[in-house]
């Protein structure tokens, strides 16, 4: 459970971090990655504060919310596509 306690304030250095992704997350990566064109290193780096303050904000079911979005988004393209072929 994410610590209210946990400021904004970055931590000094970095930290290195090896990571299994599961189907869901590697969607939500491949997501960012393509509408920002960042590397999956920064885009990792943008998207972890901003999920700390959405569970800050609206709780623990502000993963769906995300979750949901990606997916209209994979919908969206995947008919677009299909339309170019």
């Amino acid at each position: 459970m994410y610590d209210k306690r946990m400021s904004d304030e970055r931590p000094p250095g970095l930290t290195r971090l090896t990571v299994n992704l599961t189907p869901r997350s590697a969607l939500a990566l491949d997501f960012i990655i393509q509408v920002t064109a960042d590397s999956k290193t920064d885009g990792i780096n943008e998207a972890l504060p901003v999920y700390a303050r959405l569970l800050r904000e609206l709780g623990p079911d502000a993963a769906m919310h995300v979750v949901a979005l990606v997916e209209c988004w994979r919908e969206k393209n995947a008919s677009s596509e299909a339309g170019r072929v």
